[in-house]
């Protein structure tokens, strides 16, 4: 498994930051830019949090207590590849929201799936592990 990134709980990062950490160039486009994406087995989930996206979709993201209850791209289900990659990786899920569509996200962490409803959009309740780059803990 790769090393962990190190991205820091509770700091804040553009899309442009965290490809400069993972050493890509920016993409322009795609499933970094529309919620999701897997890269060198790890996962990278972009959200909105009380807010909709520039899109204007709204799906409802928010965390409860100490959890986040996220929800998938229009028309995902439980049973889509990518989501059943995403729930059974061994790699790492690094969760970023943001509450403002225009505002850099902020890392919340690295994601625990701990219920899925499989419901369209999938929906999925994280939890989270302290700091990464302190702990060194895997998903």
């Amino acid at each position: 498994m790769e090393d962990l990134y190190p991205f820091r709980a509770g700091a804040h990062y553009t899309r442009h930051d965290v490809f400069s950490i993972l050493g890509i160039s920016d993409p322009g486009g795609g499933n970094w830019y529309t919620g999701y994406n897997a890269h060198r087995g790890d996962w990278f989930i972009f959200c909105g949090v009380g807010a909709p996206g520039r899109t204007g979709h709204d799906y409802g993201n928010h965390f409860l207590g100490d959890t986040l209850v996220w929800r998938g791209k229009t028309g995902s289900r439980l049973d889509h590849p990518s989501i059943q990659d995403l729930l059974k990786s061994s790699g790492r899920v690094y969760i970023f929201y943001r509450e403002d569509n225009r505002s850099p996200f902020t890392f919340a962490g690295l994601g625990r799936p701990i219920s899925t409803r499989d419901i369209s959009p999938i929906e999925v309740t994280w939890s989270f592990t302290a700091d990464p780059a302190e702990t060194g803990d895997r998903i």
